[in-house]
């Protein structure tokens, strides 16, 4: 094995810890928001993301000074839907939504990107990728029928939530192809770890007042400092650093291991128990994954290059 084919394995591991770390998160954060009020636990995720982000920004070499006033616009427009309402929203889901849908409609995250890039970035997706965004669409239609029958309808309006923190992270996501590589990915992580901080601190201090601090589990606490630490720094950066030397494409297959952890790990740590609507909506959504994340045919063209 050559040093170079050595270097891409590493970025495929890179790549694979990134999303498995995610996934790991879902049923963290269902544990999490059990006693723990959701602007407090998002206090205590941001400061253990700080706590990592600046001083590696600082070891770098790296300051937020630096970046340019548009860039710095453009940040706080991926901030306000990818920091303050993903989790807001994903949160307030998981209090009645089962982890195994809400892993499900997380994985179907890239379908979201590529409807979003269609209306906002005029992109035009090849065929499979449309057939790939009708079978997630499908999957998370299967999963809010589901659970909209409830008595409550808790449920339902759960699985709405995690919908809707869906389409957050995408809009996020879509926005920061607009920063064009003109920022490092440890500045990213830092200016947008420092926004959440300032953001949730009022709301945080206003919950702390309210809770008996005592009465919080360590699981919800250790949760929070876990969701800080690796899906909020070390999953971005294990991503962005392996990206450089693999194709998009190909890291894209590796989605599919967020929604199939958090799936896993919500029966075997929640109790939960796989229907045949979550199997068929895992079902339709890795099928969209494999779609979507599909490299494109390759032609030669008018320039000779394949």
């Amino acid at each position: 094995m050559t040093k170079r084919d050595g270097a891409i394995w590493i970025a495929y591991a890179q790549v694979a810890a990134s999303f498995v770390l995610v996934g790991i998160s879902v049923p963290l954060a269902k544990l999490m928001v059990r006693d723990l009020p959701i602007f407090l636990a998002c206090g205590v995720r941001f400061v253990a993301a700080v706590a990592i982000a600046l001083p590696l920004l600082w070891w770098r070499g790296e300051s937020l000074a630096n970046i340019a006033p548009r860039d710095h616009r453009l940040l706080f427009s991926q901030a306000l839907p990818g920091v303050f309402l993903f989790p807001v929203l994903l949160f307030q889901g998981l209090k009645t939504a089962n982890g195994t849908a809400a892993g499900v409609i997380l994985g179907a995250m890239p379908a979201v990107v590529a409807v979003l890039a269609v209306l906002l970035l005029r992109e035009r997706p090849a065929l499979r990728v449309w057939i790939g965004v009708a079978l997630a669409a499908a999957a998370m239609i299967l999963l809010e029928l589901q659970n909209a029958g409830s008595t409550t309808g808790a449920d339902g309006w759960g699985v709405l939530l995690v919908i809707a923190a869906v389409f957050a992270e995408a809009l996020y996501t879509v926005l920061a192809r607009s920063l064009g590589g003109r920022v490092s990915p440890v500045a990213v992580c830092a200016w947008l770890s420092l926004f959440g901080l300032i953001a949730f601190t009022p709301f945080a201090l206003v919950d702390a007042q309210r809770i008996d601090l005592a009465s919080v589990s360590w699981t919800s606490w250790a949760s929070a400092v876990y969701y800080g630490i690796f899906p909020s720094v070390t999953s971005f950066l294990l991503f962005y650093s392996a990206i450089r030397r693999i194709e998009a494409a190909n890291a894209g297959v590796f989605t599919s291991l967020m929604p199939l952890t958090a799936i896993l790990l919500s029966i075997a740590m929640l109790g939960e128990v796989l229907s045949m609507a979550d199997a068929l909506g895992a079902l339709l959504v890795f099928a969209a994954l494999a779609l979507i994340v599909m490299p494109a045919r390759k032609k030669v063209g008018s320039t000779g290059r394949i």
